[in-house]
C-alpha cells in the first residue's frame, strides 16, 4: 500500500473513531475562522460537510480544478492569482492540506505564495484533539501523555530519545544500548505486552502504548516531526505500523530477532513510499545508518557497514545494581525466583513454543501440544525440570503438567543467558530463536524429529 492511500485509510478512521466517541472536529477550530481546505478528493469533501455549519470555508483549493464550484464554494488550482484575493482579506487563514503524500512541497508552496496561511495536517487537527482538547487518552499513563501534548504543541520537552518497540526483547536491549534509556518515550504497539507497560508505567518510564491498531499513527507523524525539528534520536523498530511515521526520521535499529539477519524478511515487510521507493525494513534500508546486533547469526552482507555487534551480557554487567533491579522489574524477570530453583536441584529449564497460538491461528490443539511437551519431557527427571512458556503460549501448564514447576512467561528469555545463571541443560525445540540464542554456551537438547510426527514440520 502506497502512503498517499494509508494517509487517506488512517486519517479516515481518526475521523470515525472521533466521531464515535462524540468528539467533532469543530472543536479544533475557533467559530467562524477562515478556512481554505486544499484536496476535494472525499475526505475534502467529509472535511468539509463536517466544517462548514462552524467556521468560514472561504474556498477550496485542487490541483485538478480551476474556476470551479462545489456546494458553491468556489474553486481554485494552487496558481490562480485570484485566490490572493481571497486570502487578503483576512488577517490569517488555517489551510487544510488534505493531501498528505506531498505535505513538505504544498504546505512550503502555500507559505511561499500567502505570507497569512497557516497550513494545517488532519494529522495536528485529529492529534489535538486526543491529546490537547479533549480527554480521548484520560486512562493511559499521564506523565506520558503530557510529554505528548507538548510534542503536538510544539513546545519543549526533556526526553533524550524516542524508542520504538514491539516486543519486550527490542525494549530490553534498548536499557543496554542506551545509558539514558529511563530519559526515552517509548512508543510500543499493541502486540507489546501490557504487563511491561504496566510495570514501565509504575517505575515512571514513559511509555504510550497503542491498545488498537493505527490508534495514534496521527500522534506518531506529529511526534515524528517534532523530533527531526529537535534533532530527537530515535532507535527501535523499523518495521511496525507505527515505524512508518518515522521514515523521513532516522532510525537507529535494535535487533528484533533473526528477521535482522535475513533479507527476506525485509522483503516480506517492505513499504512502498509516495515517491515510488521501497522502504526495506529491519535495518535493510539505506536510510539506516546503524544497526545494534547482539550476534545471534552472521552478519548478513547487506549490514556489513552498518552493524554495530553489541554484547548484552557485558552491557547488563555494566548496569548499577539498582538499575539491573529496575530492568528486572519491568520486565518481570524472576532472577531471585530461578536462581534459586538452579540451587536446589531445578537445573533443567525448557523453554515451549506456541504452536496453539500462532497469530491466532492454531498449528495444533492445545491437547496436542501439551501432549508433545510431555512425552519431550519424559525423557528427563521431572524433579530437576522447570517451564518457561513461551510469551503468546496461553497453555494453562500448572493445571495441565502440574508435576512440573512453572515461572513467568512474559519476560525475554534472552535474560536467561545475560544475567549468568548456570543451567545443567536447556531444552529446545527446533527452529527457534532460542537455538541461536543458547547453542554455543549451554548444554542444549534440541527436539526436531518429533515436530514431524506431530505436523509441527513437513
Amino acid at each position: 500500500m502506497r502512503f498517499s492511500t494509508e494517509h487517506q485509510r488512517n486519517i479516515a478512521f481518526d475521523l470515525l473513531r472521533l466521531k464515535r466517541k462524540g468528539i467533532s472536529i469543530t472543536k479544533y477550530f475557533q467559530k467562524g475562522e477562515p478556512v481554505v481546505i486544499y484536496g476535494l478528493d472525499f475526505l475534502g469533501k467529509e472535511m468539509y460537510f463536517e466544517l462548514k455549519e462552524w467556521v468560514n470555508i472561504i474556498c477550496f483549493i485542487d490541483r485538478s480544478h480551476d474556476m470551479e464550484f462545489f456546494d458553491g464554494i468556489p474553486i481554485f488550482s494552487i496558481d490562480n492569482t485570484a485566490l490572493k484575493t481571497f486570502f487578503m482579506k483576512y488577517e490569517e487563514v488555517n489551510v487544510l492540506v488534505m493531501v498528505l503524500s506531498d505535505w513538505p512541497n504544498i504546505s512550503s508552496g502555500i507559505l511561499k505564495r500567502f505570507e497569512n496561511a497557516v497550513p494545517i495536517s488532519p494529522y495536528l487537527i485529529t492529534a489535538s484533539l486526543k491529546v490537547v482538547k479533549t480527554d480521548y487518552f484520560a486512562h493511559k499513563q499521564q506523565s506520558t501523555i503530557e510529554i505528548v501534548k507538548k510534542m503536538v504543541n510544539n513546545e519543549v520537552v526533556n526526553i533524550s530519545n524516542i524508542v520504538l518497540v514491539g516486543t519486550s526483547y527490542t525494549a530490553l536491549l534498548s536499557t543496554l544500548v542506551l545509558p539514558d534509556w529511563k530519559n526515552s518515550l517509548f512508543l510500543a504497539e499493541r502486540f507489546f505486552p501490557s504487563k511491561v507497560v504496566e510495570q514501565m508505567t509504575a517505575n515512571n518510564i514513559l511509555c504510550l502504548y497503542e491498545e488498537e491498531a493505527g490508534e495514534f499513527y496521527d500522534i506518531c507523524y506529529m511526534i515524528a516531526a517534532y523530533a527531526r525539528q529537535k534533532d530527537i534520536p530515535i532507535y527501535g523498530h523499523d518495521h511496525m505500523l507505527l515505524s512508518r511515521s518515522f521514515f523521513e526520521n532516522t532510525i537507529t535499529v535494535i535487533e528484533d530477532g533473526d528477521a535482522n539477519y535475513d533479507f527476506k524478511h525485509a522483503v516480506t515487510y517492505h513499504n512502498i513510499l509516495d515517491n515510488g521507493n521501497t522502504y526495506y525494513p529491519f535495518g535493510f534500508d539505506k536510510n539506516v545508518s546503524k544497526v545494534f546486533l547482539t550476534g545471534l547469526m552472521d552478519v548478513p552482507k547487506e549490514l556489513e557497514t552498518k552493524a554495530e555487534r553489541i554484547v548484552p551480557s557485558a552491557l547488563w554487567k555494566l548496569k548499577s545494581e539498582a538499575e539491573k533491579r529496575m530492568i528486572s522489574n519491568i520486565f518481570s524477570f524472576p532472577y531471585c525466583e530461578i536462581l534459586n530453583l538452579v540451587q536446589n536441584g531445578k537445573n533443567i529449564i525448557f523453554l515451549t513454543e506456541a504452536y496453539a497460538y500462532v497469530n491466532g491461528d492454531n498449528v495444533i490443539s492445545v491437547e496436542k501440544q501439551i501432549e508433545l511437551y510431555k512425552e519431550i519431557l519424559s525423557n528427563y527427571d521431572s524433579d530437576r525440570i522447570f517451564i518457561k512458556p513461551h510469551p503468546s503460549d496461553n497453555a494453562d501448564y500448572a493445571t495441565l503438567m502440574p508435576e512440573y514447576k512453572v515461572i513467568s512467561k512474559q519476560f525475554p528469555m534472552q535474560m536467561l543467558k545475560w544475567t549468568g545463571i548456570e543451567f545443567k541443560k536447556i531444552i529446545l525445540l527446533w527452529g527457534t530463536t532460542c537455538m541461536h540464542v543458547f547453542a554455543n554456551d549451554f548444554n542444549v537438547d534440541v527436539h526436531k524429529d518429533i515436530l514431524y510426527r506431530y505436523g509441527i514440520l513437513h
